[in-house]
């Protein structure tokens, strides 16, 4: 009787199985940690049969959860506003789960501001319309609300009145209760995540104990807290595994979080112990299943190794630190060669977390050694920091050296390159001349410059606001370095940023705040001749001889004399193309933009730009319903020595870390093959810049160097000013100068002129002259006589 129980429960179970629309088997797929295979089931079926609106939303729904557990966030916030915005009926709950979806993205992206605005506004909907919502969404909220707040620092401390240490605190306790209070509401699938990211809290809080009260000694409770996230971590691996049919994802990730707690509690061989748990766990025959989870464990084994060295001083423990740090590289490389997006620029190495530490490890290990072969491993990795996309698709082979950037360095040229490194918080610089290179460490803190602190340093703000912090900058990034140069007698400064300052312009750095007067501040513009490069990969193959059989100059007018009567660009435009060989043009659709660029070497883009430094893409304006974006140029293939776009903010984006500016003109024009761009940081004036553009391209054609032109163009606006207000960096410091810095030629037009005509006419009279006038002498007396003289 019993066998025919189970057997009739089996064929039930069998029967529900196929009976399962393919959502719910997607759904499921998902719930037991088969994510791949859902994501593959939900497009195989997503497109091939008629669906109702919430039907597709909801499959888009499942596919953005897929994407958000294997780390594709663009995908997850592209199916979560494709779920959301094909509803017909859209209610107050599917508002909350909206923006808790944009909540959850924003805090991926480590844009703590825009998390906390959207999962704010999410738990307002949700309360709100409570009394409709079921447990599984409620749970939902409540966890992504209570995760978000973990960076919250700003609104903590505003709404709570109280100093940075005890804000945090208070975040962490926050989000403790929202996060129980999710554990309460969810189903058997959530429970073990939510459990994770509960011994996630408590580990925020040993990690503050080390950050906020390591000169006040440890806080009351440690060792409570500790072992309060080593039990729930324990109840999530347990839970996870009589859940999920396919955990190890899940506990790699548990294991790496539990190994991290007793790192923090300086547990250095208990904790290596666990990160090789989890590695095992994302690993199956030493191939490598769960990128993500096996990059996090070796990236913070090798960090564990780092502080074990610290407390030892063992050197062995600093090489296998290093050596942790270079396989995580290597194998997200390997990984992306293979299955990677293969979309030019984007995802730019923003989870290779390890390439934040790999630079501080290299130079411990260059001042420990003297091993200059330390410098040439600091440049490769921490190159691979931004921009890395672009030595895969270009296919460069070689690492990039110091010899090979030295070769192309004229002698009074210096490569200043920042390498940003993360636990600890540092950031050091490598300075290359012709024949020196030098290894400086600068700071013990990271700067991330926000929209509005970028604003304040360009003269957007108060004069006051404006000199503090650019002085703070040059204390911060260019003090030490300006030292070096100034003893070098170097004037031509390649700047290489790292991914946090990649937008900062830096001839607004001054060196004191004792000037009132935008005229008076020694601006290190007068110093120095400032030239940008993304990074060092891209500076040393955009070196390579080149010599294009094209036309010259191709200008590319946008028209908007209908709304705006852009006076001085018209003058510049009718100047340029008076003066110089060049072909006026105004493309009205993508193909004839694309035919213009391919058909001239230099090109002067003249419209109307938009971008900010929250968006990843940026657009210019070639006529009221005609545009050229950013990520369209990103896909394009060109080969131009020269690209200056004469609009609006061109440079502008979001900036991540391991990423660098995502969605500038400099970046997009770069990748399309462009040698070298001239883009603008913020809002251009008319006047100057048709000014500027003038003189660039007069010092352009009497042989310049493109930086020099620029500088000089720069330094002749300054000298004609007259009033305090045009010495305003607003006016002369927007351009933006990326790539290759070398002269180009420039063609002067010939021109028909007629005193030339005359001249000529006058030569052949003058000579005729010349033979007649002595003729006429010698025949005077017989004219006399012939008159009777």
């Amino acid at each position: 009787m019993r066998f025919f129980l189970t057997f009739v429960v089996f064929i039930g179970s069998l029967n529900l199985l196929f009976s399962q629309t393919w959502i719910e088997k997607s759904e499921d797929l998902f719930n037991n940690g088969y994510h791949q295979k859902s994501i593959d089931l939900i497009l195989q079926n997503i497109n091939q049969q008629t669906h109702s609106s919430n039907q597709k939303s909801k499959s888009y729904l499942i596919l953005a959860d897929n994407y958000l557990t294997l780390g594709e966030t663009e995908k997850f916030k592209k199916y979560s506003i494709l779920s959301f915005n094909i509803l017909e009926n859209k209610n107050g709950l599917d508002s909350s789960l909206y923006y808790s979806n944009l909540s959850e993205y924003n805090h991926y992206k480590l844009r703590s501001d825009s998390s906390v605005f959207f999962c704010v506004k999410s738990l307002k909907l949700l309360e709100s319309n409570y009394k409709y919502a079921d447990s599984t969404l409620i749970s939902r909220i409540y966890r992504v609300y209570g995760n978000s707040m973990r960076n919250a620092i700003f609104y903590y401390s505003e709404i709570n009145k109280c100093e940075r240490g005890d804000s945090l605190i208070l975040m962490r306790k926050s989000s403790i209760y929202y996060v129980t209070k999710s554990l309460s509401y969810a189903n058997q699938y959530q429970k073990p995540d939510i459990l994770r990211l509960l011994g996630n809290l408590y580990n925020d809080m040993i990690a503050l104990n080390q950050d906020i009260y390591k000169n006040r000694g440890p806080f009351i409770g440690l060792n409570e807290i500790f072992n309060k996230g080593v039990k729930t971590y324990h109840q999530a691996i347990d839970l996870g595994k009589k859940t999920y049919k396919n955990p190890n994802r899940f506990l790699s990730q548990c294991y790496s979080l539990l190994a991290l707690d007793y790192q923090y509690m300086k547990k250095y061989e208990a904790a290596d112990s666990l990160y090789n748990l989890a590695i095992q766990y994302a690993t199956q025959n030493n191939n490598i299943l769960h990128l993500n989870e096996y990059n996090t464990a070796i990236s913070w084994k090798g960090w564990n190794f780092e502080e074990w060295y610290k407390s030892t001083n063992n050197i062995q423990y600093l090489y296998q630190s290093l050596s942790a740090y270079e396989s995580s590289v290597n194998s997200w490389i390997n990984y992306y060669k293979q299955v990677g997006d293969k979309t030019k620029g984007l995802d730019d190495a923003y989870r290779i977390s390890t390439l934040q530490k790999i630079p501080n490890s290299c130079y411990d290990l260059f001042l420990l050694t003297n091993d200059s072969s330390y410098i040439d491993k600091a440049l490769y990795y921490s190159d691979l920091d931004s921009y890395f996309t672009y030595s895969l698709k270009k296919n460069l082979k070689d690492s990039i050296t110091v010899k090979k950037l030295q070769q192309h360095l004229n002698d009074d040229e210096t490569i200043v390159f920042y390498l940003s490194s993360n636990n600890p918080n540092k950031i050091h610089s490598i300075v290359i001349s012709k024949t020196n290179v030098h290894f400086l460490f600068l700071n013990n803190n990271r700067i991330r410059i926000d929209q509005q602190y970028y604003k304040k340093l360009s003269g957007f703000g108060t004069a006051q606001q404006f000199k503090t912090l650019n002085y703070n900058l040059y204390n911060y990034l260019f003090k030490p370095i300006d030292s070096l140069l100034t003893l070098a007698q170097s004037k031509n400064v390649i700047v290489v940023p790292s991914s946090e300052f990649s937008q900062l312009n830096f001839d607004l750095l001054i060196s004191d705040t004792l000037a009132n007067k935008w005229k008076d501040y020694p601006y290190m513009f007068h110093k120095y001749n400032f030239s940008y490069g993304l990074n060092l990969t891209i500076l040393n193959d955009n070196y390579k001889f080149y010599n294009p059989n094209k036309s010259s100059i191709g200008v590319i007018d946008g028209e908007f004399n209908k709304k705006t009567n852009l006076i001085f660009s018209n003058k510049l435009i009718n100047g340029i193309n008076a003066n110089y060989t060049a072909t006026l043009s105004s493309p009205t659709n993508l193909s004839d933009f694309k035919n213009e660029v391919n058909n001239h070497d230099i090109i002067l883009l003249v419209g109307h730009g938009w971008g900010n430094y929250t968006t990843s893409n940026s657009r210019i304006y070639l006529a009221d319903s005609v545009h050229i974006d950013s990520d369209q140029l990103t896909t394009m293939n060109f080969n131009n020595s020269l690209f200056i776009t004469t609009a609006c903010n061109t440079n502008q984006s979001s900036t991540y870390i391991s990423e660098g500016n995502t969605g500038g003109f400099t970046k997009a024009l770069i990748y399309s093959g462009i040698k070298s761009t001239i883009t603008t940081n913020w809002e251009i004036d008319d006047k100057t810049n048709s000014y500027i553009m003038k003189r660039f391209f007069h010092y352009l054609a009497e042989g310049k160097t493109k930086s020099v032109s620029l500088w000089l163009s720069k330094k002749d606006y300054w000298n004609n000013c007259k009033q305090d207000e045009e010495f305003n960096p607003f006016y002369w410091s927007p351009y933006r100068l990326t790539g290759n810095t070398s002269s180009i030629i420039v063609k002067g037009k010939t021109t028909f002129n007629y005193y030339y005509l005359l001249l000529l006419l006058l030569v052949p009279l003058g000579v005729v002259m010349y033979k007649v006038i002595p003729l006429l002498g010698e025949l005077a007396p017989l004219f006399r006589r012939a008159r009777g003289g």
